[in-house]
């Protein structure tokens, strides 16, 4: 590759159609959002409402693990489009560890609701 050629990046590419090089054809096959897929993308957004509330918060260990749980959730979601049982179970333990922290913050009850912490479904 020579210097003078053009870098080409592609960002996400989900439900896009497109073909490169001569003679290239391109066919799509787009199917309506599975109901998981819905609960993942509304579980990305419940955790994007709790990491708000949680910015305002001081600082604890575990606040902290809260964080560190939702970054990964959230790549994981940006990136397959869905949340592993895995990554749903680490979310599941860090809020249930988080000594009460869904009685005082509205959006970390939420997201225990999505996963069933406490016996909520």
């Amino acid at each position: 590759m020579s210097s003078d050629e053009p870098t080409v990046r592609f960002g996400k590419v989900t439900r896009s159609t497109f073909a490169i090089g001569s003679h290239a054809r391109a066919e799509s096959h787009h199917h309506a959002a599975g109901r998981e897929e819905v609960q993942d993308q509304e579980l990305l957004e419940a955790l994007r409402e709790l990491r708000a509330e949680l910015a305002g918060r001081p600082q604890s260990p575990a606040v902290t693990g809260i964080n560190e749980a939702i970054d990964e959730a959230e790549d994981e979601i940006t990136r397959t489009g869905r949340a592993g049982e895995g990554r749903r179970a680490r979310l599941r333990e860090r809020l249930e560890s988080a000594e009460g922290i869904t009685s005082w913050i509205s959006a970390a009850a939420a997201v225990a609701a999505m996963l069933g912490v406490g016996g909520a479904s």
